[in-house]
């Protein structure tokens, strides 16, 4: 897991936490928004990462091969 996905979950656990406390249901719905955002982004980052690290490997497979 990255440490940027890990930040945006923090993040909205930190929403998450706010909106229990707030008084104004505004404010505790759009704190709840944004925690789901936070955590689409983080899963979004993640699954970009791991394309990006697939994406490596097999480039430098195939260059191992070619090598050869």
């Amino acid at each position: 897991m990255s440490d940027h996905a890990d930040e945006l979950r923090q993040r909205a656990s930190e929403c998450v936490a706010l909106a229990q406390k707030a008084i104004l249901s505004e404010v505790r719905i759009g704190l709840l928004v944004m925690a789901r955002h936070l955590n689409r982004m983080a899963e979004m980052h993640e699954a970009e990462t791991q394309r990006l690290d697939y994406a490596l490997r097999a480039f430098n497979d195939d260059k191992m091969i070619r090598e050869q």
